[in-house]
């Protein structure tokens, strides 16, 4: 269900300073959304009223701690992950109380994360793996490096890159058709 929201003011109230926002997710569960603020090193969600609800993470290089903070996504009703680049790990928060519960490697620069039921795909360009997206299926197994880049750059050839049979149930019907079907340039959305 989406509910339409107008604008809303952000309360950062006291103590609370929104340095460099760059991530906004949406918590399906109750209409809250998340930010992730790259200068504070730390993911705030702010209630429909535009209040802070919850922080999650701080700036450091330990555990529950973002050296680099990039994108944000929720898992389930349950669980908010931010990703630290700098360190390659996705860290695992409470939703309800912000402790951490623990972290995920992966390899690669994060550019996008999209949640299913399946699992969690992300494009994530990794010139050593030679591979340019990945499959998570929290919190049964790794990740699953599954789009080979048959570049030597792994640039140019991610245009002409087709659906691989490993992604193909994450992509929804109609979104490709089976073959070399250029799918980069029209699943994007």
């Amino acid at each position: 269900m989406v509910l339409p929201v107008d604008s809303t003011w952000l309360d950062a109230g006291d103590g609370v300073y929104l340095g460099n926002p760059f991530s906004l997710v949406v918590d399906t569960l109750d209409g809250s959304f998340l930010v992730s603020d790259f200068f504070e090193d730390r993911v705030l969600r702010f209630g429909r009223d535009g209040r802070v609800v919850q922080s999650y993470g701080r700036p450091g290089p330990g555990p529950g701690e973002f050296s680099d903070l990039g994108p944000t996504f929720v898992l389930g009703d349950s669980v908010v992950v931010g990703t630290d680049d700098r360190r390659r790990i996705f860290q695992l928060f409470s939703r309800d109380d912000g402790s951490h519960l623990g972290d995920y490697r992966y390899s690669g620069w994060i550019n996008g994360v999209s949640v299913t039921k399946r699992g969690v795909v992300f494009a994530s360009l990794d010139k050593a793996k030679r591979t340019i997206a990945a499959v998570w299926h929290y919190p049964d197994s790794a990740i699953a490096y599954v789009v080979r880049c048959h570049s030597p750059t792994c640039g140019p050839a991610l245009a002409r890159m087709a659906v691989p049979d490993a992604l193909r149930r994450f992509v929804p019907r109609g979104a490709s058709s089976p073959g070399r079907t250029p799918c980069w340039r029209r699943c994007r959305g």
